[in-house]
């Protein structure tokens, strides 16, 4: 599957949040998960991390 302008753009914006440690908002299962703190950077990084590599295959 060739890597289209659309896919280029997710990637860039995933690695920037994974260098920025971003929140992850608007994701539901995301903000869900815990309680109203939410979820640790390692697993929003894991979570970019998977993203990164489903839009790279």
């Amino acid at each position: 599957m060739a890597i289209t302008e659309k896919r280029i753009k997710i990637i860039e914006d995933q690695l920037a949040m994974l260098i920025n440690g971003a929140t992850i908002l608007n994701h539901a299962p995301l903000k869900k998960r815990g309680s109203r703190k939410g979820i640790s950077k390692t697993t929003k990084q894991k979570v970019i991390a998977r993203r990164l590599k489903t839009a790279l295959k």
